[in-house]
């Protein structure tokens, strides 16, 4: 490619990632949408996804199931790396089977050149529609949501795929609050060479807000520690009702229930990744364990506390008793 085209490229896919998982909150018709999809019926618009893709909402024939089908349009896959970038979503959400990530049910092309991917369809809709909606999770609600994304994250990471944009509008919510990670277009797969990324060297990709500083560095080397980091980020804003900056404060500052979980929330948050949690199953398992370690440093304290005053209250019976 000359280096005018990669230039073109790269401004394009800075573009679109500026733009990426930004699920609409309004509904809408499916004015625009593609022709008919075999064996399927659209229903509505239901909002965007990264790359330049609508969602709508539609009903399986076959089943009378409701689906979300994603579809990136023509103009968009004409581009030979967008285009890309969309396979590789296909293929990365078609290799995982977790209950914390979203289901593929289908995918496929069109005949004026548009691809689609076919979802199970949350109604719950995105954890980022639920704080635009101004709900409040309570402290457990939060840490246990984010303890299950966890668990995804690390089947993930086992098999070599980086998600590398973690937010709340990419963590949709079945009824019963459960967590499914979805939009997989900015991941990372462990076989995809140097000679053969899908980004140019330089370009930075993720969300703004919820990077790991090292995303926002372009470096070439990220791992599963960038979306620790990004999970960090999405549970600090669950506690606190803010994205964390680069001089975060601890959650309890502004939350005093979530004092259990300052250290470990500030371990993911960490700049620097040697410094974070290796691995997100180690993040879990920190959060789950956090309020029993904070109930064992206050009996702890207690303790010592108590041995102290003794140890006080002796000496001044002693000193009385020489008098």
């Amino acid at each position: 490619m000359s280096e005018a085209g990669k230039s073109t490229n790269g401004r394009l896919l800075r573009r679109l990632v500026d733009r990426a998982g930004t699920h609409a909150l309004a509904c809408g018709p499916t004015d625009g949408a593609p022709g008919r999809f075999p064996g399927y019926i659209l229903e509505r618009r239901i909002g965007r996804g990264g790359m330049g893709a609508t969602v709508y909402l539609a009903r399986q024939i076959s089943t009378g199931a409701n689906v979300a089908i994603k579809v990136l349009p023509e103009e968009f896959a004409g581009d030979a790396a967008v285009a890309r970038r969309f396979d590789r979503e296909v293929r990365v959400m078609r290799s995982l089977r977790h209950p914390n990530v979203v289901r593929v049910v289908d995918s496929g092309g069109l005949p004026d050149g548009a691809r689609f991917i076919v979802m199970e369809y949350l109604p719950s809709g995105s954890l980022a529609r639920h704080l635009k909606e101004g709900k409040r999770f309570e402290t457990a609600s939060a840490v246990e949501l984010i303890a299950k994304a966890c668990r995804a994250l690390s089947m993930m990471h086992d098999c070599g795929i980086i998600h590398r944009d973690i937010k709340p509008s990419n963590i949709l919510l079945e009824l019963s609050g459960n967590p499914k990670l979805c939009d997989f277009g900015l991941a990372r797969l462990a076989d995809v060479s140097n000679s053969s990324r899908l980004t140019e060297s330089g370009d930075v990709i993720g969300t703004f807000g919820y990077m790991a500083p090292e995303q926002l560095q372009a470096k070439a080397k990220i791992d599963g520690r960038a979306d620790t980091y990004s999970l960090g980020a999405v549970l600090y804003q669950l506690l606190t009702g803010s994205i964390p900056g680069g001089n975060a404060r601890s959650p309890s500052v502004m939350r005093q229930d979530a004092a259990p979980f300052d250290a470990v929330v500030m371990r993911a948050l960490e700049t620097d990744p040697a410094r974070r949690f290796a691995t997100a199953e180690g993040f879990r398992q920190a959060l789950l364990a956090a309020p029993d370690l904070n109930r064992r440093q206050a009996f702890r304290r207690i303790v010592v506390g108590g041995i102290a005053l003794a140890g006080i209250a002796t000496g001044v019976w002693g000193a009385w008793r020489s008098r």
